[in-house]
């Protein structure tokens, strides 16, 4: 079945992430909007916000996003973007023109309303959604891509590290801080850090970014609490067969409005 993916890739990219070669693939209107003011930005961080529907508390999404949010816009070379995909933006205190939100039209991982979701739909719900964040980020002309989860807090230097070497091909951190939310003490991660944390990785040259999307892959780890947790082989991100999901997706929102998805 041909369906139409809005979504700012080409074919041969959009194939990449496990896309159908029968799928129409044209530019999602609010890259549109957001991409007719170019950036040089060379460092864009992309985030994913859960839905809220499968939220267990959206106002603690928010809270957790407005601290990460504000950290990231701490950064010492302004030279940079933030990108936050989202069905819907909880409440946030931070107002910054660096910070962009992408409003797509997925539907959540469970109809249900339950913070319980199964691996696989929530592989494919952050993938779809970082999907379009990486669109977005190649429209502004970004040279590297930092994937970010919406709980971190990150280092002020990042955007000033990435802009010395723009043309390098990446860099991730293997050691790092686990803070947990009211506690007073830090545990220090000396080795495999990025095994564990979402945020420690940087990639350059979108192109080869998009072309290797079916290199990467989301695992479990043993988190340091014990629970298992989500970790990044190279990046936080599964797209393939997220694409299916995305096109489910297209043909709801067309559905609801009353139109049929193009077959051109």
């Amino acid at each position: 079945m041909k369906c139409c993916v809005n979504i700012a890739l080409s074919r041969s990219e959009w194939l990449a992430f496990g896309g159908h070669r029968n799928d129409c693939v044209r530019p999602l209107p609010v890259l549109r909007r957001i991409c007719s003011q170019r950036s040089c930005s060379v460092l864009a961080f992309v985030t994913a916000v859960r839905h809220p529907l499968n939220s267990k508390s959206f106002s603690r999404v928010g809270a957790l996003l407005d601290a990460t949010l504000h950290s990231v816009c701490r950064q010492v070379d302004q030279d940079f973007r933030v990108i936050v995909v989202n069905n819907e933006l909880p409440p946030l205190s931070v107002s910054s023109p660096k910070v962009i939100p992408l409003r797509v039209t997925f539907p959540p991982p469970t109809s249900q309303r339950t913070a319980r979701v199964s691996f696989t739909d929530g592989v494919r719900d952050k993938g779809c959604k970082l999907a379009a964040g990486v669109a977005a980020a190649r429209q502004m002309s970004a040279d590297h891509v930092m994937f970010i989860d919406c709980d971190d807090l990150l280092h002020h230097g990042l955007s000033h590290y990435a802009n010395l070497t723009p043309q390098h091909p990446g860099w991730f951190s293997p050691s790092g801080f686990i803070h947990t939310v009211g506690s007073r003490t830090l545990q220090y991660v000396a080795t495999d850090f990025h095994h564990l944390n979402g945020s420690t990785s940087m990639e350059s040259g979108l192109p080869g970014l998009i072309s290797a999307a079916s290199r990467w892959s989301l695992c479990r780890s043993p988190a340091p609490s014990g629970r298992s947790g989500l970790a990044r082989t190279r990046v936080a991100i599964s797209c393939r067969s997220a694409t299916s999901k995305y096109s489910v997706a297209v043909s709801a929102a067309a559905s609801r409005s009353g139109r049929e998805p193009s077959n051109e």
